[in-house]
């Protein structure tokens, strides 16, 4: 199974979830996907003092374990959201020019660490000229 129809699973259960059930929910995740799910200790001034999350290699942080599961939904759309323009990008199929256009700019707002970067800014260049 594609990692990203798991965590479209696993969005999906949240949004139905009250804050209780959605911690309980992303600890169990963490812990069938080899993440974690960290919350500070009380007193503990020396480790992080923020709730980090890593689940399906997604990882996010917050302020409070609400915080930090609002930030995890929002990179694992965010994820799921680019791999489908990079999907779109490499696709052999006929791409509308809109649809192409919206791709590689998604692709490039990851900045270009990511690795269709250089291909979707010369595939938005030649749009653009082409226009």
């Amino acid at each position: 199974m594609c990692i990203h129809t798991n965590i479209e699973h696993l969005l999906d259960r949240l949004n139905r979830q009250t804050l209780p059930e959605r911690i309980d929910t992303m600890i169990n995740a963490a812990l069938e996907t080899s993440g974690y799910y960290n919350v500070p200790r009380t007193g503990d001034t020396n480790g992080s003092q923020m709730v980090e999350i890593k689940i399906h290699d997604v990882f996010a942080e917050g302020a409070s374990q609400e915080e930090a599961i609002r930030n995890w939904i929002k990179v694992a759309k965010n994820s799921i959201e680019t791999a489908a323009a990079s999907a779109l990008l490499c696709s052999p199929d006929t791409i509308s020019i809109e649809d192409m256009k919206a791709a590689c700019e998604k692709i490039m707002s990851q900045g270009a660490a990511h690795q269709d970067y250089n291909r979707a800014q010369l595939v938005l260049d030649v749009l653009r000229r082409a226009a």
